[in-house]
């Protein structure tokens, strides 16, 4: 609460002595934004279902790699809430409305089952989401969101190849 009353009061005095409290280059265009909240569903997706197959999981790959998705992502989730607040940003606090339908799919399925329909989706998701940070960092014009996205897409990508491991394991 203090935190943001002085970054508010910083804000407001820098407006009043007509400075851009953003450096040239700083402000987040509109696709900086549509990334921050892209990333955002993309966490929380993976730190809800993450949760369940570190539960439901019925190979112990499949719990693990639940579990890394809970941590990860939620860390992840923690620096781009931290991000998004100092750009005075929204970003969701869930995950959307597709992967809550697929989480309550999840939560009905048990086995080899579950563990093929979690690790597919997994997979699916993880290259959507390297997309989209490759696409930030191409085009991102804020460098605190760019160095995000570099900064984790290493981790993302080896989920991904955690995931295709997992799912090959499946077959």
């Amino acid at each position: 609460m203090k935190k943001t009353f002085v970054l508010s009061a910083l804000l407001l005095l820098a407006v009043a002595c007509g400075k851009n409290p953003n450096p040239p280059g700083q402000t987040p265009s509109k696709g900086d934004i549509l990334f921050l909240k892209t990333a955002s569903y993309s966490n929380w997706a993976e730190v809800v279902a993450g949760g369940i197959a570190a539960i439901n999981g019925n190979l112990d790959s499949v719990k693990m790699f639940g579990g890394m998705m809970v941590q990860d992502h939620g860390k992840a989730e923690a620096k781009l809430t931290s991000i998004a607040s100092s750009l005075n940003t929204p970003i969701p606090q869930t995950p959307d409305s597709a992967h809550l339908a697929t989480d309550a799919l999840l939560k009905t399925l048990s086995g080899y089952k579950f563990d093929t329909t979690y690790i597919n989706g997994q997979v699916v998701d993880h290259i959507k989401t390297i997309a989209a940070f490759n696409q930030e960092i191409s085009v991102g014009v804020n460098s605190t969101v760019v160095n995000y996205a570099k900064t984790n897409l290493p981790t993302i990508q080896m989920h991904l190849q955690e995931a295709l491991a997992i799912q090959a394991q499946l077959k």
